[in-house]
């Protein structure tokens, strides 16, 4: 997966992921791109700790637990409501920005306030919920986060 001058590779096992890390590096090499390792991390997504040793000409790659992509919490051991949390803290922190511009402003009728709320705070509040494996609990989370910040309204 590719984004901008992010990308993301995954694989089943250490070896096909360092021959697919050797074969991206021979690629940038071919257009005189230079992989960062400053920025470059790995990250194994299983239920135990597993260490996972690649390297980039030679040097080795440094080992993560969790990491943002995309706006998006990434965790090695799948925290879905981790992931749910930082989702609603998003949404919450946006919401309380807007809470004397916009929701207490008297003067805007209510469907501008909602039409706002619709394009500025659902997708935030919303993003990659698609791809999760939702429970009732996020479920939950993701519902009382929305009507707080629609109650405001």
């Amino acid at each position: 997966m590719n984004c901008a001058d992010d990308a993301i590779l995954m694989a089943e096992n250490e070896d096909d992921l360092q021959r697919l890390l050797y074969r991206f590096q021979t690629t940038a090499d071919k257009f005189n791109m230079i992989i960062s390792l400053k920025k470059t991390e790995s990250m194994v997504i299983s239920r135990e700790p597993i260490r996972c040793k690649l390297a980039v000409n030679d040097k080795p790659i440094k080992q993560t637990l969790q990491c943002t992509y995309l706006g998006v919490e990434i965790s090695s051991c799948k925290n879905l409501y981790q992931e749910v949390r930082t989702q609603t803290n998003k949404a919450s922190r946006i919401s309380g920005c807007l809470r004397q511009i916009i929701w207490k402003n008297k003067h805007m009728a209510a469907e501008s306030k909602v039409r706002i709320y619709k394009t500025a705070e659902g997708p935030i509040l919303t993003y990659a919920a698609e791809t999760r494996a939702e429970t009732s609990k996020t479920k939950s989370m993701m519902r009382s986060t929305e009507m707080k910040i629609l109650r405001t309204i």
